[in-house]
């Protein structure tokens, strides 16, 4: 019974247990039963072998004294609660660690911790404020001054996001450079709570929240400049990835602190944010010269030595936690001891952020490393097709889920994932799959900003005991070990709990056991991924399934995929079923889109409508940081699990790099199809846009949708037969029958804009129905064009070029031909369409991307990106100053464009009257409508006025 010594302290009623000690001895009860004598053999166990304890001693607790105390052990300050008992022993409780109060004994021993060792090597440089140093500025010293004896710069750095990963290059090349680093104070619930009045979204991530508090901090310290680079991409770690994107939270949290907080207007401190990529050196090395010395103005003779620094401190900071890694490893192996792989993000290095969860799994006596252990190693299986690796942090997790896989029975991987992170819906899966097809568990502790680490401390210390019990049945050694009993006799002692002891795995433990410290091995029989089919070459044949997405554009699917040799057809629009389908077969925290595309498919294969080797099923990919490039993957399990193990999925992208998919027999043939493609997007955007004008001004119920039907079906026929011609007559006669449809009365209605993520924004059922709910409020949905979301790739690429994130390709002044063939058509179209009364001509994306870098980095390029506010902003100029955003609940990447950078927005705009709208499968339709009730009486106070357009110079 000793175990229970490992409890936080409380029972249910938050007294402590009854009758605990730190002694490993029964306290002394004035009326406990007492234990009746053990066996001879007993008496020889070991002296820190407990004597046994009847439960019913445990029928009355003992009386003790108590008092109470703050711990000094760091800045939690914890609350402590001391029992002493009647015969001098004592416990403790209130403590989130034991590092300075622990009811384990003074024998016992405490594992290795890795993530000390990790978070004093990233913060513990030269001229560091010490750990649990006030703000004071007395606290900072001055690292390296310029020649000429003035005062080196002072640069804020906030212990936040990435820097758990690059600080050591940033402290090194700014320093070495002339300036000098201050640090923000470590994390505390007190600095959060200085933060927490900024924070912009309740759904966005912990370490996001935690942020705002590091910046008001450095703030308070009078720095001269804050710096949080925009970093893109990390250094590539494995060949075979995909990517090697940060997630957008790390990447562009950056804008939502000017926009929330605006350090430089409010309190004159600049926040620098160069746009990085640690992918390629050369790169590299232009953005960090420019902003050494052209933005600090620091002198450029000393750049080349100061970058050679911050490489090889990065190098060394890797380098350092992989060998020490592999050095606990090696040791906890040697000595058959548990050791917990604890794996994450490289922020929860962060004790708060983790809530000391390693120190927890040591307090137990089990060694902790982090995914650091693989970072120095290629992983063989970065193209499996388990989940696109296209993310650098969950790549590198999804690798030390191979290592374990492969690692000795007493080692296993414990993985930490915070509320709201996008990626991991994919990555606990995947992580899953990789360490129970080698006979291993996972273990998911999720962590968020709540201060409740006793349920965090049960589950560590169930799963240790668990994992203890599991290891003594496995060698007579260990079973000695764990009971303190001889050998023969370990084998028939009871098991605590009356539970018998179950194997690790159904692994030939007698095979010769892999070292820790070895590459990641590639056993097929225990790692290797079951997937869907290829699509090849003799399966062009087969008819794509595509998803529905919406009732104009959908229709051109087919079409479009029929100039290029395959044979398409849509899927019902979803329901109710797909809902379900897509809730059953698809991870639950993935967002509501996915839940809709996964529904549909498997609600269509399990029609009976379709056999499997007749069909395949397409889906579109971006191949950006957004987490909908790894719905390929979702798809592919959820056929798999359906019980559709022989149907293909194919990857739609225009990108080559976001495929990651074996698809021979698939490829999009753009000779002599990229105008009828063209003309395809710009067509079902302008009937889309004379629906939704026509809809709340039409003289006969549902004629709209009717001719928006008509008209889009007519027009899919003429892409399929590539006649341009008849589809320009199309269009005529559409701006004549939408004019012809609404009651020339109804000059002026109320409009509402409607930006967001890409499929809520046009499928009915991804929005609730609020677009068709606005037209029956008698507003008209102003919803921008599809073509931009594709044009945006236009001012993207200028934009990766000029900020040192891409390089130079092609021919010179290719983007430039071919937006002038865009363009041309873009300006043809809308000659066309501008005899429709309500018309209003297509925006030039290149203007659009100039009003959003006012408000947004143009760098921002996940999910819809600058887009949505580059909508906003051009809502504004044209007099509609109501609008809704509209994002998958969790959608982190639309939070920082959309909810991130509200306050921005209305310092540019401020009659914008902006709603946001987070949709999931169990969101409210009847809270959603009565948010927008509010809107609609706004937009209607403001029909009659003149729609003025609205400039506000920043």
């Amino acid at each position: 019974m000793n175990d229970v010594t490992q409890h936080d302290g409380k029972n249910d009623t938050g007294a402590p247990p009854v009758g605990l000690s730190n002694m490993g001895d029964p306290p002394m009860c004035s009326s406990a039963a007492v234990a009746p004598p053990m066996p001879s053999q007993h008496h020889d166990r070991p002296a820190h072998v407990p004597r046994p304890v009847l439960l019913s001693s445990l029928t009355r607790p003992a009386a003790a004294a108590t008092e109470d105390i703050t711990c000094p052990g760091c800045e939690n300050r914890c609350a402590i609660r001391k029992y002493t008992f009647a015969n001098a022993n004592t416990f403790f409780s209130g403590n989130k660690c034991e590092k300075i109060f622990t009811n384990r004994g003074a024998a016992a021993r405490k594992g290795e911790n890795l993530y000390t060792f990790k978070y004093s090597r990233l913060f513990g440089r030269a001229g560091a404020p010490a750990p649990g140093a006030s703000a004071s500025h007395s606290s900072l010293s001055i690292i390296h001054s310029p020649s000429g004896g003035r005062k080196a710069l002072a640069i804020g750095i906030p212990r936040a996001l990435n820097y758990y990963e690059n600080h050591p290059f940033w402290h090194a090349l700014l320093t070495t450079a002339g300036a000098r680093v201050v640090l923000s104070a470590r994390s505390t619930f007190a600095l959060y709570e200085k933060g927490a009045g900024t924070i912009m979204s309740d759904n966005i991530c912990f370490p996001a929240k935690l942020v705002h508090g590091h910046i008001h901090d450095l703030i308070a310290r009078k720095v001269d400049r804050i710096l949080m680079p925009f970093v893109v991409y990390e250094q590539r770690e494995d060949t075979r990835s995909v990517n090697t994107f940060n997630c957008p939270i790390v990447t562009g949290y950056s804008d939502v602190i000017r926009s929330a907080i605006d350090p430089e207007k409010k309190h004159g401190i600049p926040l620098d944010s160069p746009a990085i990529t640690f992918r390629d050196p050369a790169l590299l090395e232009r953005a960090c010269r420019r902003y050494i010395v052209d933005t600090l103005g620091l002198p450029p003779r000393a750049f080349p030595s100061a970058f050679a620094a911050a490489l090889d401190a990065q190098a060394a900071h890797a380098r350092a936690l992989a060998e020490k890694a592999r050095a606990i490893a090696a040791a906890a192996t040697a000595a058959g001891r548990l050791l917990i792989l604890l794996a994450g993000r490289p922020y929860h290095a962060d004790p708060l952020i983790q809530h000391k969860v390693s120190d927890m799994i040591a307090a137990f006596g089990v060694d902790v490393i982090s995914e650091d252990i693989v970072r120095l190693e290629d992983d063989p299986a970065a193209g499996d097709p388990g989940t696109v690796r296209q993310w650098a942090y969950t790549n590198r997790i999804l690798k030390a889920a191979r290592w374990v896989a492969g690692a000795p029975a007493r080692v296993h991987l414990v993985q930490l994932t915070s509320f709201g992170c996008g990626p991991d819906a994919f990555v606990i899966d995947e992580a899953g799959d990789i360490l129970r097809r080698a006979g291993k568990s996972h273990t998911l502790l999720k962590i968020d900003d709540i201060n409740n680490p006793g349920s965090l401390r049960l589950r560590i210390r169930s799963l240790v005991e668990s994992l203890e019990y599991r290891a003594a049945a496995e060698t007579p050694d260990a079973a000695h070990r764990a009971t303190g009993l001889p050998p023969a006799d370990a084998q028939n002692a009871p098991h605590p709990a009356g539970r018998m002891p179950v194997p690790l795995s159904a692994r030939d433990e007698t095979a010769p056991t892999p070292n820790p410290q070895s590459a990641i091995e590639n056993r097929k029989s225990k790692i290797e991924n079951p997937t869907t089919p290829a699509f090849t070459a003799a399966d062009r044949r087969r008819t794509i399934l595509a998803p529905f997405f919406s009732e104009t554009y959908s229709p051109f699917i087919p079409a479009i995929l029929g100039l290029m040799g395959y044979r398409a057809v849509n899927l019902p629009p979803a329901d109710a079923a797909s809902i379900d389908y897509g809730l059953k077969y698809a991870n639950n925290e993935v967002c509501y889109p996915a839940t809709l595309v996964v529904g549909d498919i498997i609600r269509a294969l399990n029609s009976g409508r379709y056999r499997a080797e007749e069909i395949a099923v397409g889906i579109t990919q971006t191949g950006g940081q957004c987490r909908a490039s790894n719905y390929i993957a979702l798809i592919k399990k959820a056929l798999l699990a359906a019980g559709h193990p022989a149907v293909p999925v194919i990857s739609v992208a225009t990108a080559g790099g976001a495929l990651a998919n074996d698809q021979p027999g698939f490829r999009l043939r753009w000779r002599g199809n990229i105008r009828p493609v063209i003309a395809a997007i710009l067509y079902a955007d302008r009937i889309a846009q004379m629906h939704n004008a026509t809809a709340p001004r039409e003289r006969a119920p549902a004629a709209s949708a009717r001719l928006r039907d008509a008209y889009a079906a007519a027009g899919a026929a003429c892409v399929a037969r590539r006649d341009l011609a008849a589809l320009y007559k199309l269009l005529r006669e559409a701006a004549r029958d939408f004019n012809a449809a609404a009651d020339p009365a109804k000059t002026r209605v109320p409009r509402i804009g409607i930006v967001g993520e890409i499929y809520v924004k046009y499928n009915s059922i991804g929005n609730k129905n609020i677009v068709e709910w606005l037209v029956a409020q008698g507003v008209e949905p102003v919803v921008p064009p599809l073509a931009g979301f594709f044009l945006q790739e236009f001012p993207n690429r200028r934009a990766n070029i000029a900020q040192n994130l891409a390089r130079r390709s092609g021919l010179p002044f290719a983007d430039t031909l071919a937006y002038a063939l865009v363009r041309y058509y873009l300006k043809k179209f809308d000659r066309i369409a501008s005899a429709f009364r309500h018309h209003h001509p297509f925006p030039d994306i290149y203007k659009e991307a100039q009003s959003a870098s006012r408000i947004i980095n143009l760098a921002a390029q996940y999910g819809e990106g600058w887009l949505i506010p580059a909508e906003l902003a051009s809502f504004a100029h044209r007099g509609i100053h109501n609008a809704v955003s509209l994002q998958p609940f969790g959608c982190i990447a639309n939070h920082l464009v959309a909810k991130g950078i509200e306050k921005r927005i209305r310092d540019l705009y401020p009659r914008m009257n902006l709603l946001f709208l987070d949709l999931d499968s169990g969101a409210s339709e009847a809270n959603l409508l009565n948010r927008l009730h509010f809107m609609i009486q706004n937009a209607r106070a403001e029909t009659p006025r003149p729609a003025m357009p609205e400039l506000v110079e920043a």
